[in-house]
């Protein structure tokens, strides 16, 4: 019992898109059975039309009764095509969908039970309300008990509906017997294809929840390939990139681009005299210091260790200078708690154009600015140099 539970079990906070993902289907099937059922209400209602001679007036009356009935089955079928397609036109609702659906499939049991009925003159077949159950169960999706209901409700009218008709009583019998069979075939059917349509809408669940991960995953893994996993900046391997790609654009703009790198000042020191921890406090502080002064358009980047480096699209030397003596005395400026008190660090600057000169790649752009690093860390640290 449990296992057929958790065959026909939903997640609760599935539960609604479920039902709308099978109505929205049935509405479609509906669409396109209703065509069928049309088509072949018309060729029926042809064929019955022409009455051979030597017909009986017992199998003439037959034939105007399938006459009639397949020509207001034609009419229904044609209505709910018009019903359907507005349905379709507005945005589709649960209920919408419902209220559709219902009608639908009463007025096709109530033809495969009409057609039953007025064939009783001729022959003992139920085939047409056999053809429905089936057709019912395996186009359309029911949950369990709705279907029981609908299957129950459809062969009771059916039981009754035989019943009208001047039978044998061991036809009769044999008749109502027979349309238990195919209803009780019908919502077998049915169970089998709900059933079906579970497990194929979970494993596309699943299938876009794997898929889903493993876009987090490779996003993270992107982001740990291309960030500094303490500061959260951009790494050497990024900025790389970030670099070739500025240095083409400026030179189609005629622009000017200028990179600045930063270094600490005695940075050794603090972390042996304070220790790792507040190393990494004041490299993360120092990494906001510098984020937190540049435009959007600017990139900063750690190098590795206690080295930065900030590219600045649009900017000439003498803006990157500005910026950079701005920069030093913001990180001067900081300070930096230990729990004895508060600690302060310095950094040198070092300033060059990124492909300043004509044949000039990045590699050199950045030899430029490191030669202006050292020049301030020789000149006595805490100071911007630029280029030569």
């Amino acid at each position: 019992m449990a296992g057929w539970k958790e065959a026909f079990a939903i997640r609760p906070e599935e539960k609604a898109d479920v039902l709308l993902e099978a109505r929205t289907i049935n509405h479609q099937r509906l669409r396109l059975t209703a065509a069928i059922v049309a088509l072949l209400d018309a060729a029926y209602f042809v064929w019955f039309r022409l009455v051979p001679e030597g017909t009986t007036p017992a199998e003439i009356a037959w034939h105007r009764g399938i006459e009639t009935t397949h020509a207001a089955s034609l009419a229904v079928a044609l209505l709910f095509l018009f019903v359907s397609y507005l349905v379709f036109r507005a945005p589709r609702s649960a209920a919408a969908l419902l209220a559709c659906e219902v009608p639908f499939l009463a007025w096709l049991f109530a033809l495969g039970i009409a057609l039953t009925t007025i064939d009783q003159a001729v022959t003992p077949s139920i085939a047409p309300f056999v053809v429905v159950c089936l057709a019912a169960g395996a186009v359309f999706y029911h949950r369990p008990l709705p279907a029981a209901a609908l299957f129950l409700a459809s062969y009771l009218v059916f039981y009754f509906a035989l019943g009208i008709v001047d039978l044998d009583p061991a036809q009769l019998v044999s008749n109502r017997v027979n349309g238990l069979t195919g209803a009780v075939l019908g919502f077998g059917v049915s169970l089998a294809f709900w059933r079906l349509f579970l497990q194929t809408r979970g494993q596309r669940t699943r299938i876009e929840e794997q898929r889903q991960e493993l876009a987090r995953v490779n996003r993270e893994l992107e982001h740990m390939a291309f960030h500094d996993s303490l500061t959260g900046l951009p790494n050497r391997r990024w900025f790389d990139r970030a670099v070739r790609a500025e240095s083409s654009a400026a030179r189609r703009r005629g622009t000017t681009t200028s990179l600045i790198v930063v270094d600490l000042d005695h940075f050794k020191v603090l972390n042996d005299t304070y220790g790792h921890p507040l190393g990494d406090d004041v490299l993360q502080g120092v990494a906001r210091v510098l984020t937190d002064h540049v435009r959007i358009s600017d990139t900063v980047a750690r190098l590795g260790g206690e080295e930065f480096i900030l590219l600045l699209p649009d900017t000439p030397l003498d803006g990157a200078r500005a910026l950079a003596e701005k920069l030093r005395e913001k990180v001067a400026a900081a300070v930096f708690p230990n729990g004895e008190g508060a600690v302060s660090v310095t950094a040198s600057f070092g300033v060059a154009a990124l492909d300043a000169g004509e044949g000039r790649d990045a590699i050199h752009s950045y030899a430029a600015a490191d030669a202006a690093l050292y020049r301030a860390k020789i000149l006595g640290r805490n100071r911007v140099e630029v280029e030569a």
